[in-house]
């Protein structure tokens, strides 16, 4: 645990120093393009680092001793896709099917949905990404919280997954998934990547559905 914190305070705070570096010397007129793109790609290696470390820190301090407990689906939903409406204003975020449903959750629920509707979106090529979430109940005991949007999800990120097995994830986008996962089967709920189509990708989450 304690190595763990040290090296991820001093990640980031090593991170933000090399990257407000980068960015100054950016600003330099003399550049050629050249350097300028190759800065653009540095900070940008920078900033992904920076926040699978911030990913990082809130993975260990979320999974530490949570609680389970039912809760409304709609309103977690509601506020998950507000949430990544405000960070992302270009996308399109449909939603159906979640009214009077409540779930056994783990109480980092809320977090969980907004990963999965993030990682929706960001795993498009378009300017103007589309987010389909529907929630069914197929029987009295489940429910099924599906997001799906055109592009895919990367089959290293699914196998993984799937496997449990750690095996290193590039991109923080995956650490976003390890996160879903986790908070999902805290409540004994599960997550799947259902056959996809090559233009689309799906995610769903299943939960034990409390009764009313």
């Amino acid at each position: 645990g304690i190595v763990n914190r040290v090296l991820r305070h001093n990640i980031r705070n090593d991170l933000n120093l090399v990257k407000g570096t980068l960015e100054l010397v950016d600003e330099t007129e003399s550049l050629s393009a050249e350097s300028h793109q190759r800065l653009a790609i540095a900070i940008e290696h920078a900033e992904s680092v920076i926040e699978m470390a911030e990913k990082a820190r809130y993975v260990q301090q979320t999974t530490g001793d949570t609680t389970v407990e039912p809760q409304q689906l709609a309103p977690l939903l509601k506020t998950a896709i507000e949430e990544a409406t405000a960070d992302y204003d270009s996308a399109d975020i449909q939603f159906s099917g979640a009214d009077g449903v409540t779930v056994l959750a783990d109480e980092n629920l809320d977090v969980a949905l907004r990963e999965a509707i993030e990682n929706g979106i960001i795993h498009q090529e378009t300017d103007s990404p589309t987010v389909i979430v529907s929630v069914s109940t197929p029987n009295e005991d489940t429910v099924e919280i599906e997001i799906r949007n055109e592009g895919s999800i990367p089959d290293l990120e699914q196998s993984t997954l799937e496997k449990g097995a750690e095996t290193p994830l590039a991109h923080s986008s995956g650490l976003g998934l390890w996160l879903i996962k986790w908070i999902v089967e805290n409540a004994h709920g599960s997550i799947d990547f259902p056959d996809s189509n090559a233009d689309e990708a799906r995610l769903q989450i299943e939960l034990y559905r409390v009764p009313a």
